[in-house]
């Protein structure tokens, strides 16, 4: 089992598992927490760091509001240090930004930035990513060629579907 963190500072919208299910949202939102809930299923200790309504577990993956983790002033939270095997940071809307993230001490074995499209996200110099994970050989190509992330530290994954929506 591992312990896993999904991060996403995104405020124009807010979600969870309901969300997707009962209004439906974007694709970056969906497959972050997709995602998410997959891993929780098989078993591994899920947290979500994300703009969410409320806090506390859902279907195996535990909701925090991403304040909780960055340190936002004007709440005024400390920034903290986070422990885990695997952290996923990504933005896919709004100021499309992770600076969020400076000043933040993040103790894991690997960290992912969860690419979503064509532009690079704003902060990507204020974290170490071990590796950029793209939904296409196209965005892996943006990220090696626009973005300057090494090849050797990209890969590719098409996001999944759930087939009972077929």
């Amino acid at each position: 089992m591992y312990r896993i963190v999904f991060y996403c500072p995104d405020t124009h919208l807010t979600y969870d598992i309901r969300a997707l299910d009962e209004r439906g949202v974007g694709g970056g939102v969906t497959s972050r927490i997709r995602m998410a809930h997959a891993l929780a299923a098989r078993g591994h200790a899920v947290t979500a760091f994300v703009n969410c309504p409320d806090e506390g577990a859902i279907a195996g993956v535990e909701y925090r509001h991403f304040a909780r983790l960055k340190g936002v002033r004007s709440l005024r939270l400390r920034p903290e240090t986070l422990d885990s095997d695997i952290f996923i940071a990504g933005t896919s809307g709004g100021g499309y930004d992770l600076s969020s993230l400076r000043g933040i001490r993040i103790e894991a074995k690997l960290r992912i930035l969860m690419a979503h499209g064509v532009e690079a996200p704003g902060g990507m110099d204020c974290f170490p990513f071990d590796f950029v994970y793209a939904p296409s050989a196209f965005i892996r190509n943006i990220a090696v060629e626009r973005w300057g992330a090494p090849p050797e530290k990209t890969f590719v994954c098409p996001r999944g579907v759930v087939s009972k929506y077929f």
